[in-house]
């Protein structure tokens, strides 16, 4: 009778080991905003959001999901002044997530995170990821076109023309950020001066 029941306890504690380890295996990672990691410049109010599950088990299907998002990293991080929970949603949806919290604006950073439960446990918070909104309306762009000061010729072939603007920063910066857009194509880039001469160089590809 002993042997029995102590292979009985010895099965169950097996069994609730082998649930507890596979729910600590379970992770949230990968997410996306409009198909990109810490995107800048997002023109859509409604974002749509997705990540993908880690798992060391096989066969691990999503049952539901939440979503909590913050102007703050550290108030998300604390789950304070939220601007969208979502709570527990029951839905294997992991991709096309709209976001329906607070409405935002123009510039506005949003991090955000997401846990999971699963036919074999639930994860815990994923890391934060963030996206950052870009100019939303047109009155958001207070600048004048540019243009240099050449007569084209499309018979020929003329060399890019290279547009250059030199200011002064009273403050030390912290960050910054351009939005610049062309009638056809354009590449930004800047570039520091110090007392003596020139200082970091940067050619910025990717133009919010």
């Amino acid at each position: 009778m002993r042997h029995w029941l102590t292979v009985s306890v010895l099965l169950c504690l097996m069994l609730l080991c082998g649930q507890v380890q596979a729910a600590a295996d379970i992770s949230v990672g990968d997410l996306t905003c409009e198909y990109k990691t810490n995107p800048l410049g997002i023109d859509v109010r409604q974002p749509r959001l997705g990540w993908k599950i880690a798992a060391e088990a096989r066969d691990v299907r999503q049952s539901a999901y939440a979503v909590q998002a913050s102007f703050s990293k550290s108030d998300l991080l604390n789950s304070e002044n939220l601007v969208w929970d979502t709570g527990k949603v029951k839905s294997g949806q992991s991709v096309h997530i709209p976001y329906t919290g607070s409405e935002l604006h123009c510039s506005q950073r949003v991090y955000w995170r997401v846990r999971v439960w699963t036919n074999k446990g639930e994860s815990g918070w994923s890391q934060p990821s963030f996206w950052e909104m870009g100019l939303l309306e047109a009155k958001a762009w207070q600048s004048d076109w540019i243009e240099p000061d050449l007569v084209e010729d499309d018979s020929i072939s003329n060399p890019c023309p290279m547009l250059r603007k030199e200011f002064k920063l009273k403050d030390e910066v912290k960050w910054a950020r351009a939005y610049v857009t062309a009638a056809r194509s354009v590449r930004a880039a800047y570039q520091r001066r110090t007392p003596r001469g020139s200082g970091a160089h940067a050619r910025l590809d990717l133009v919010s």
